[in-house]
């Protein structure tokens, strides 16, 4: 009986115990401290696709993401990078000073920005595979909003339009209608929307300006997408 109270006592006392590295009184705050002048402290370093195949992480759970370069941590969401905005986001934008985009009659085009105008993004919700097209990774609620605009648009009237598709079907008309102008002049338009959308859903972002055929010169170009 003497054993095993002292047995129980070794062992609760262990339950609770404190563990310090590289120094002697451990704060009684502290479960684990680690001190060193000369050593680092490294979490697992995984990469993008390793990080998303790690089973039923526990929220609060923290690795490197060799991919991006940047802490990660796991919320009710999914993984979120240490460096992005407190709700799931990804913006792509330009400010173009130079270049041309088609203006066919009737026909609809992807917004010319992709991977490379990524302002900031949650990668564990968005991936970015071309341009004007965005893979969705959680099921959720999104606001989606888009705008595009070009430095010389010509007088006369115009038929313009921009649309949002899931996985090529048409979701959401965010403008539509006739410019009209009364000389060559900077002009755009923008809109936004709400949608359901399911994990590995594949949104485009299209615009169409009757323009007889001429290029235009685009000035700014966006999309944004947020998880409500």
């Amino acid at each position: 009986m003497v054993f095993f109270c002292i047995f129980s006592f070794l062992q609760n006392t262990n339950s609770y115990s404190q563990t310090g590295i590289g120094i002697r009184d451990v704060h009684p705050s502290a479960l684990l401290q680690l001190e060193s002048t000369s050593k680092t402290f490294v979490m697992p370093r995984v990469t993008d696709a390793q990080m998303l195949l790690i089973p039923s992480p526990l929220i609060g759970a923290q690795v490197y993401n060799t991919t991006y370069n940047s802490l990660f941590f796991y919320t009710a969401v999914g993984w979120r990078n240490i460096n992005s905005s407190a709700l799931a986001a990804i913006m792509i934008d330009k400010n173009f000073s130079s270049g041309t985009i088609p203006a066919v009659n009737n026909t609809y085009y992807l917004l010319p920005i992709g991977i490379s105008e990524i302002k900031y993004n949650t990668e564990a919700v968005f991936t970015v595979e071309a341009n004007g097209t965005i893979r969705i990774r959680k099921s959720g609620t999104y606001l989606i909003s888009a705008g595009v605009s070009v430095s010389n648009m010509p007088t006369g009237n115009r038929k313009y339009a921009l649309k949002v598709y899931k996985n090529d079907s048409l979701i959401a008309v965010l403008n539509a209608g006739e410019a009209t102008t009364s000389g060559s002049d900077y002009w755009g338009v923008n809109g936004v929307c709400v949608a359901a959308l399911s994990a590995n859903d594949l949104i485009t972002v299209k615009y169409l300006i009757n323009n007889n055929g001429g290029n235009l010169s685009p000035k700014f170009v966006n999309i944004s997408i947020t998880q409500l």
